[in-house]
Protein backbone atom coordinates (compact mmCIF):
# COMPACT_ATOMS: atom_id res chain seq x y z
CA UNK A 1 0.00 0.00 0.00
CA UNK A 2 1.16 3.66 -0.49
CA UNK A 3 0.89 6.65 0.92
CA UNK A 4 1.97 9.76 -0.22
CA UNK A 5 4.26 8.35 -3.03
CA UNK A 6 3.25 7.67 -6.96
CA UNK A 7 4.70 4.25 -7.50
CA UNK A 8 6.84 3.69 -10.85
CA UNK A 9 8.90 0.38 -12.19
CA UNK A 10 11.73 2.82 -10.13
CA UNK A 11 10.02 3.06 -6.58
CA UNK A 12 8.79 5.82 -4.57
CA UNK A 13 9.42 9.02 -6.84
CA UNK A 14 7.41 11.35 -4.75
CA UNK A 15 7.99 13.17 -1.08
CA UNK A 16 7.59 10.60 1.31
CA UNK A 17 4.85 8.12 1.88
CA UNK A 18 4.42 5.06 3.35
CA UNK A 19 5.92 1.76 2.33
CA UNK A 20 4.71 -2.08 2.84
CA UNK A 21 7.52 -4.71 2.46
CA UNK A 22 8.77 -7.49 2.22
CA UNK A 23 11.11 -5.33 -0.51
CA UNK A 24 10.86 -2.35 -1.96
CA UNK A 25 12.73 1.07 -3.23
CA UNK A 26 12.96 4.64 -2.26
CA UNK A 27 14.03 7.05 -3.96
CA UNK A 28 14.99 10.91 -3.50
CA UNK A 29 12.00 13.74 -5.64
CA UNK A 30 13.31 13.39 -9.19
CA UNK A 31 15.74 10.79 -9.35
CA UNK A 32 18.13 10.67 -10.89
CA UNK A 33 17.47 13.71 -11.57
CA UNK A 34 18.22 16.55 -9.17
CA UNK A 35 16.37 16.91 -6.27
CA UNK A 36 14.22 19.85 -5.36
CA UNK A 37 15.48 22.35 -2.93
CA UNK A 38 13.75 22.79 0.79
CA UNK A 39 12.14 19.46 0.79
CA UNK A 40 10.87 17.50 4.22
CA UNK A 41 10.29 14.48 3.36
CA UNK A 42 9.27 11.22 5.34
CA UNK A 43 8.98 7.58 4.16
CA UNK A 44 7.66 4.95 7.08
CA UNK A 45 8.47 1.72 5.56
CA UNK A 46 6.78 -1.42 7.38
CA UNK A 47 7.81 -5.07 7.05
CA UNK A 48 6.58 -8.08 8.26
CA UNK A 49 5.93 -8.23 12.19
CA UNK A 50 8.97 -9.49 13.89
CA UNK A 51 11.11 -9.24 11.17
CA UNK A 52 13.77 -6.29 10.27
CA UNK A 53 14.44 -4.18 7.70
CA UNK A 54 18.35 -4.04 5.82
CA UNK A 55 18.33 -0.61 3.34
CA UNK A 56 21.45 -1.40 0.72
CA UNK A 57 22.29 1.98 -1.11
CA UNK A 58 22.57 1.90 -4.81
CA UNK A 59 23.28 5.94 -5.41
CA UNK A 60 24.17 8.14 -2.85
CA UNK A 61 25.01 12.14 -3.46
CA UNK A 62 23.56 15.25 -1.46
CA UNK A 63 25.13 18.41 -0.84
CA UNK A 64 27.73 17.34 2.35
CA UNK A 65 26.67 19.10 5.46
CA UNK A 66 23.57 20.59 4.53
CA UNK A 67 21.44 18.14 2.34
CA UNK A 68 21.10 15.03 4.42
CA UNK A 69 19.03 11.86 5.37
CA UNK A 70 18.33 10.42 8.59
CA UNK A 71 17.24 6.52 8.94
CA UNK A 72 15.49 5.75 12.75
CA UNK A 73 13.17 2.86 14.03
CA UNK A 74 11.81 4.44 16.90
CA UNK A 75 10.03 7.69 15.40
CA UNK A 76 12.08 9.90 16.84
CA UNK A 77 14.59 11.47 14.96
CA UNK A 78 16.44 13.13 17.49
CA UNK A 79 18.10 10.35 17.61
CA UNK A 80 18.61 8.77 14.33
CA UNK A 81 20.53 5.35 13.66
CA UNK A 82 22.12 6.97 10.65
CA UNK A 83 22.83 10.81 9.62
CA UNK A 84 23.71 10.70 6.00
CA UNK A 85 25.10 13.20 4.33
CA UNK A 86 27.52 13.78 1.00
CA UNK A 87 28.75 11.72 -1.88
CA UNK A 88 30.04 8.27 -0.14
CA UNK A 89 27.83 5.16 -1.04
CA UNK A 90 27.05 3.99 2.86
CA UNK A 91 27.07 0.80 3.81
CA UNK A 92 23.53 -1.29 4.47
CA UNK A 93 21.75 -0.76 7.39
CA UNK A 94 19.88 -2.71 9.62
CA UNK A 95 16.78 -1.06 11.75
CA UNK A 96 13.96 -2.88 13.24
CA UNK A 97 16.11 -4.81 15.65
CA UNK A 98 13.81 -4.81 18.40
CA UNK A 99 10.70 -6.57 16.15
CA UNK A 100 8.93 -3.04 15.72
CA UNK A 101 8.99 -4.03 11.71
CA UNK A 102 9.06 -0.31 10.64
CA UNK A 103 11.67 2.23 9.85
CA UNK A 104 11.54 5.90 8.93
CA UNK A 105 13.58 7.36 6.84
CA UNK A 106 13.90 11.92 6.37
CA UNK A 107 15.16 13.54 3.95
CA UNK A 108 16.08 17.09 4.39
CA UNK A 109 17.61 19.51 1.35
CA UNK A 110 18.41 23.15 2.10
CA UNK A 111 17.42 26.19 -0.03
CA UNK A 112 20.34 25.55 -2.86
CA UNK A 113 22.89 23.22 -4.64
CA UNK A 114 21.24 19.22 -5.33
CA UNK A 115 22.49 16.51 -6.68
CA UNK A 116 21.14 13.49 -7.90
CA UNK A 117 19.69 12.56 -4.53
CA UNK A 118 19.77 8.19 -3.42
CA UNK A 119 18.64 5.00 -4.79
CA UNK A 120 17.72 2.67 -1.76
CA UNK A 121 16.51 -0.27 -2.40
CA UNK A 122 14.64 -2.46 1.34
CA UNK A 123 14.08 -5.95 2.22
CA UNK A 124 12.96 -7.43 5.54
CA UNK A 125 15.64 -10.05 6.97
CA UNK A 126 14.70 -12.57 9.94
CA UNK A 127 15.93 -11.35 13.45
CA UNK A 128 17.77 -13.81 15.49
CA UNK A 129 15.14 -15.93 18.14
CA UNK A 130 14.92 -16.47 21.45
CA UNK A 131 16.33 -20.05 22.39
CA UNK A 132 13.47 -22.49 23.01
CA UNK A 133 12.81 -21.98 26.81
CA UNK A 134 11.43 -25.97 26.98
CA UNK A 135 8.47 -27.09 28.75
CA UNK A 136 8.44 -27.69 33.14
CA UNK A 137 7.76 -30.84 34.25
CA UNK A 138 3.78 -31.04 34.85
CA UNK A 139 3.40 -27.80 33.19
CA UNK A 140 2.42 -26.88 29.97
CA UNK A 141 3.43 -24.13 27.43
CA UNK A 142 1.47 -22.21 24.70
CA UNK A 143 3.06 -21.21 21.90
CA UNK A 144 6.13 -22.88 19.79
CA UNK A 145 7.57 -19.83 17.74
CA UNK A 146 10.32 -17.68 19.71
CA UNK A 147 10.94 -14.90 17.39
CA UNK A 148 11.44 -10.84 18.56
CA UNK A 149 7.17 -10.26 19.76
CA UNK A 150 6.50 -14.37 19.99
CA UNK A 151 4.42 -14.79 23.50
CA UNK A 152 4.64 -18.36 25.18
CA UNK A 153 2.42 -19.32 27.86
CA UNK A 154 2.79 -21.45 30.79
CA UNK A 155 0.54 -23.24 33.49
CA UNK A 156 0.60 -26.09 35.37
CA UNK A 157 -0.59 -29.38 35.53
CA UNK A 158 -3.41 -29.77 38.52
CA UNK A 159 -2.03 -30.16 42.11
CA UNK A 160 0.94 -27.87 41.24
CA UNK A 161 1.49 -24.29 41.55
CA UNK A 162 3.59 -21.83 38.95
CA UNK A 163 6.15 -19.78 40.61
CA UNK A 164 6.82 -16.73 38.55
CA UNK A 165 5.31 -14.92 35.68
CA UNK A 166 3.21 -17.02 33.49
CA UNK A 167 3.80 -15.17 30.39
CA UNK A 168 6.91 -13.74 28.51
CA UNK A 169 7.78 -12.18 25.18
CA UNK A 170 10.68 -12.67 23.23
CA UNK A 171 12.54 -9.19 23.62
CA UNK A 172 14.57 -7.96 20.33
CA UNK A 173 17.77 -5.69 20.49
CA UNK A 174 21.24 -7.14 20.47
CA UNK A 175 21.30 -10.41 22.42
CA UNK A 176 17.22 -11.96 21.86
CA UNK A 177 16.01 -12.40 25.63
CA UNK A 178 12.87 -13.00 27.25
CA UNK A 179 10.76 -10.41 28.92
CA UNK A 180 11.06 -12.17 32.17
CA UNK A 181 12.68 -14.89 33.99
CA UNK A 182 10.95 -18.27 33.11
CA UNK A 183 8.54 -19.41 35.24
CA UNK A 184 8.92 -22.79 37.73
CA UNK A 185 6.82 -25.13 38.74
CA UNK A 186 6.43 -24.63 42.90
CA UNK A 187 5.83 -27.71 45.03
CA UNK A 188 2.07 -29.80 44.65
CA UNK A 189 -0.31 -27.99 46.19
CA UNK A 190 -1.40 -30.68 49.31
Amino acid sequence: MLGAGRKTMQGITLCGGDVRGPSGTILSPGYPELYPNSLNCTWTVDVTHGKGVQFTFHTFHLEDHHDYLLITENRSFTRPLARLTGSELPSAINAGLYGNFRAQLRFISDFSISYEGFNITFSEYNLEPCEDPGTPQFGSRIGFSFGVGDTLTFSCSSGYRLEGVSEVICLGGGRRVWSAPLPRLGKPNL
